[in-house]
């Protein structure tokens, strides 16, 4: 068993909140995997420090979990963070049942899109054309997993 937090763990990315929230953690007893929100990457390096990696990849029981972030490139999944990407999936993604993959943003919103009625609570840094459905979609529409 494991947890998943999706961002904004802290309010304000200090030294002393990330203490408080590992102190928090541990009162759970089992691994959590942090995907960092708005609040919690403003300081990277601080981050770096406290969390770890902003993007990775586990397995646990057959399936491959990936966390990413977005806020590296305005919303989007670039550069090492997408080699990163599509090297997980070369080399994990056939051999595990399903794959998830979590993330702050609502990634998938567009004034195009059918979820144009979802409302993200904030557009901040979001680029004016953000490359989830022409760059990172396809890349797991090519996996035969779940």
């Amino acid at each position: 068993m494991f947890g998943v937090l999706t961002g904004d763990v802290v309010q304000e990315s200090t030294e002393a909140a990330w203490k408080v929230v590992h102190s928090d953690l541990k009162e759970l007893s089992m691994p959590v995997f942090i995907a960092p929100g708005n609040h919690d990457f403003v300081n990277p390096e601080l981050y770096g420090e406290m969390v770890g990696k902003p993007y990775f990849d586990f397995e646990f029981e057959g399936d491959l979990f990936i966390v990413l972030n977005p806020f590296e490139e305005n919303w989007n999944i670039k550069g090492k963070q997408l080699s990163f990407l599509k090297s997980v999936l070369e080399q994990k993604a056939g051999e595990s049942r399903n794959v998830f993959v979590f993330f702050h943003q609502v990634l998938w919103w567009g004034k195009d899109s059918k979820y144009l009625k979802v409302v993200p609570n904030s557009f901040m840094g979001r680029s004016k054309h953000p490359n989830f459905w022409s760059e990172v979609v396809p890349l797991f529409k090519k996996l035969q997993n779940k």
